[in-house]
């Protein structure tokens, strides 16, 4: 069974490993280089409830780190 948007990104916040494969924080949606290449709109959509977008606003984040930074080995 493949898990929906925001059940996987519930189980990323409630990991230790940041999308880009680095340490992060539980509780956090990526790791300090991570969220601090994020714009500051993406940054502050991360602070939505799961009801309230959460789960698409990071995805949009991930979408951002993969293709805008280098964050993420291609």
């Amino acid at each position: 069974m493949i898990p929906s948007l925001a059940q996987q990104a519930l189980k990323d916040l409630d990991g230790t490993t940041c999308y880009c494969g680095a340490e992060k924080p539980k509780g956090h949606a990526f790791c300090r280089p991570c969220y601090f290449s994020l714009p500051p709109r993406l940054r502050q959509d991360l602070y939505k409830g799961i009801s309230a977008g959460y789960a698409e606003a990071y995805d949009e984040a991930k979408d951002f780190l993969r293709i805008e930074t280098d964050r993420i080995k291609k």
